[in-house]
């Protein structure tokens, strides 16, 4: 059944509104006001955030986990030049892992992917001189472990180096096949023994390395095009029997299910997918507010620029991005910055 919350906040909030207004001009203080700033009264059990946080003093960053709303650093940078940035999570049984990257900004850039085990980092090797590796997802399917990112690495007789989708499982690494210049893998999933993998491909004649291309889903290795414009992108996938949710941006957020697109918005971008019988969630942006999805009708969360990662458990619905995570339309403030969420 469709969850649909936020709609009678949204009218509570105005009904609140007007009453304060009434309230106020008769000199009369209505502790129903809440100010910008104040969050709401939001209760965490078993949930698990990553993201990154500011160090105090310097310009760099942390790794961090947060336990129900509780921080715990995965990554310190005891160098001034290095900083630690997770961007997934996900548990199975009782571990947890985190995937992301380190940086070293030492006479560059210096990006090495990393993988969290209960707190414990994996840096995966270096490919090409200091610049290597990134990982932006992580799935667990029995003992294998998979991660998705970028490498960094050599075109043979060109001399310099392109971005390569990549999989890895169990530290091992598996180049995706792109027939373009560049490519990159965003987020993966693992369901009947086959593992899906999203990402997109700059084809041969453009020109640039922007991050874009269009659209693509690999299945097993195989690669399908998930549209033809140049600056699509697919962000995440979820898989639920034979249907294949993908989340991403075409002309505006999207959603394809089994290669067909549904447009969410003309503008922003659709960023995560969760599905839970037949409803679908979406969370993203449109018009530069946070908003999600439920079954394509949008509904805009309370404050947010963005939305990263949306998990569905039970009957609530939570949504990360920037410094905000909603419960069912409510609002909590954390001290960092928040990519990816998992609910036990």
């Amino acid at each position: 059944m469709k969850k649909v919350f936020l709609s009678s906040i949204f009218s509570r909030v105005i009904f609140l509104q007007k009453a304060c207004i009434c309230l106020l001009a008769a000199g009369i203080i209505f502790s129903g006001c809440k100010k910008d700033d104040e969050e709401d009264n939001v209760t965490l059990e078993g949930v698990y955030v990553v993201g990154s946080k500011d160090m105090v003093g310097d310009s760099n960053v942390e790794a961090v986990l947060w336990v129900d709303g509780v921080a715990e650093m995965l990554a310190h940078a005891d160098d001034p030049y290095e900083s630690w940035v997770a961007e997934s999570v996900f548990l199975s049984g009782n571990d947890v892992y985190a995937a992301g990257r380190q940086v070293h900004k030492n006479n560059g850039a210096d990006v090495v992917a990393a993988v969290w085990k209960n707190g414990e980092a994996q840096i995966f090797p270096s490919g090409y001189q200091n610049r290597t590796t990134s990982a932006f997802a992580v799935f667990v399917a029995g003992n294998d472990v998979y991660v998705v990112g970028i490498t960094y690495r050599t075109i043979s007789g060109a001399g310099e180096q392109k971005r390569f989708a990549t999989l890895w499982r169990n530290g091992v690494t598996q180049f995706l096949p792109d027939g373009g210049i560049t490519s990159g893998a965003s987020s993966v999933y693992v369901s009947g023994g086959n593992v899906y993998v999203t990402g997109y491909i700059e084809p041969q004649n453009s020109s640039g390395l922007n991050y874009y291309g269009p659209a693509v889903l690999w299945r097993n290795g195989v690669s399908q095009r998930l549209s033809e414009n140049n600056s699509s992108r697919a962000n995440s996938v979820f898989v639920v029997g034979n249907d294949v949710y993908v989340a991403g941006s075409d002309n505006g957020a999207v959603l394809w299910k089994n290669g067909v697109a549904q447009q969410l918005a003309t503008t922003g971008t659709a960023n995560s997918v969760f599905v839970v019988g037949t409803d679908v969630y979406v969370a993203g942006s449109e018009d530069g507010s946070a908003t999600l999805w439920i079954n394509g009708e949008p509904q805009r969360l309370k404050e947010g620029a963005g939305a990263n990662s949306v998990y569905v458990k039970g009957d609530d619905v939570y949504v990360v991005g920037g410094r905000m995570l909603w419960k069912n339309g409510l609002l909590k403030r954390f001290d960092g910055n928040l990519n990816s969420i998992f609910v036990k």
